[in-house]
């Protein structure tokens, strides 16, 4: 019976430190963005993984503490094991029960209980990630207090330089990433078409979403896109998706219109002159075809199959609404205008953005909007002809 429970207790120690070992593997590695969806469909599994890892450093004290306590398990036992076949601490260092059983370990742990499993979960992480999300959980639970313990000793750390200072992570400024590309094309380790697409994931971070906003009071400025009012029947925007061809919809109501001063020409009196009212337009969300499709759907407004639409300010870069886009999950978002007062100091003199530029109308709370592949495209897209390229003479 003995011999029965030390088996037993040997299989769950190597069990338990390829779990640790595994998933520390398989949750670093996981799709972040698939995760997200997961996530926002209200899969607990999915939502306790999130959970778990927007505390990284809780989570890497839980990984440490499992995978130690149950390696140190491990070696008591054994150790209890050899002291039961004979061997005492007092005789030759060699035949110290300590020493024999970590000999004995240290191959077995290696394979077992590290190389194989981390190389399964990097195989095989979608599958198992979300599964050991719930024994993370449970044991990070059960070593609260010590893991709270360990999270203020890290918070102790210094980071004299940011969050990559502890990790030897240089600096490099834009100059000299210019230069390491320009210098990766000369020498042949970079083609043409990788350092294209560097150039641009660099240039994301200068350039604003505002210069890529479509206006939503034109239909179909947008590319694939159609402008449906709220009160709408689905079924009705179901036959113009199909008929246009177009992969959404913008769900849009009308807010408040401005007035307005009348610009440009020649001034009139000023008792004679009449203020420019502008029917404003808000975007409440957005449709794709297949949330026409539900059961039940088409007889509904459309306003109630909306998607939320998340929202930029005007200065925004391309990089950052990208971001804000995948986290979202969201095909569009909404691009809002600058503040009040610049739109009042226009005019009052100033000129106004002419129509078609992508600025919308002025005065109103919506630029304009932006869509995911716009964003996309200009990533993998060419400079145009005679523009200047960072980092070129």
């Amino acid at each position: 019976m003995i011999y029965l429970l030390a088996a037993l207790g040997l299989a769950a120690g190597f069990l338990l430190s390829a779990f640790f070992s595994g998933s520390e593997t398989g949750l670093y590695t996981v799709n972040r963005f698939r995760l997200h969806r997961r996530a926002h469909r209200g899969e607990r599994s999915a939502r306790l993984l999130e959970r778990l890892l927007s505390d990284p450093v809780g989570l890497l004290v839980t990984f440490l503490l499992g995978n130690n306590i149950v390696n140190y398990a491990l070696a008591a036992l054994v150790t209890r094991g050899y002291e039961g076949l004979g061997l005492e601490p007092g005789r030759a260092w060699w035949k110290s029960p300590d020493v024999v059983a970590t000999l004995t370990l240290v191959l077995p742990l290696f394979l077992f209980g590290e190389m194989l499993p981390k190389n399964y979960f990097r195989r095989h992480t979608e599958r198992l990630s979300y599964p050991a999300a719930w024994g993370l959980a449970a044991t990070k639970g059960l070593l609260w207090p010590l893991v709270q313990v360990l999270r203020l000793l890290a918070r102790l750390v210094p980071a004299e330089h940011g969050p990559g200072a502890s990790l030897g992570m240089p600096h490099i400024s834009r100059h000299m990433l210019d230069h390491l590309l320009s210098r990766g094309r000369e020498t042949g380790e970079l083609t043409a078409e990788q350092e294209r697409l560097a150039r641009n994931v660099l240039r994301a971070g200068e350039r604003r979403v505002m210069q890529l906003a479509s206006p939503v009071a034109v239909p179909g400025a947008a590319a694939g896109t159609l402008t449906v009012p709220a009160d709408e029947k689905a079924g009705r925007v179901l036959q113009r998706l199909i008929a246009a061809r177009a992969r959404l919809a913008l769900v849009l109501t009308t807010v408040g219109g401005n007035r307005l001063p009348a610009v440009g020409g020649p001034q009139p009196k000023t008792e004679d002159r009449q203020p420019t009212t502008v029917i404003c337009r808000e975007v409440l969300g957005y449709v794709r075809l297949f949330d026409l499709l539900a059961p039940g759907a088409q007889g509904r407004p459309v306003s109630e199959l909306a998607r939320p639409v998340p929202r930029l300010a005007a200065h925004a870069t391309l990089r950052r609404a990208l971001a804000t886009m995948q986290r979202e999950c969201a095909d569009v978002a909404i691009v809002e205008s600058p503040s009040a007062g610049r739109a009042a100091s226009a005019g009052a003199g100033g000129a106004l953005p002419e129509p078609g530029t992508g600025h919308g109308e002025p005065g109103c709370p919506v630029l304009g909007v932006v869509l995911l592949p716009q964003l996309i495209a200009e990533l993998l897209s060419k400079p145009p002809e005679g523009a200047p390229v960072a980092g070129r003479p």
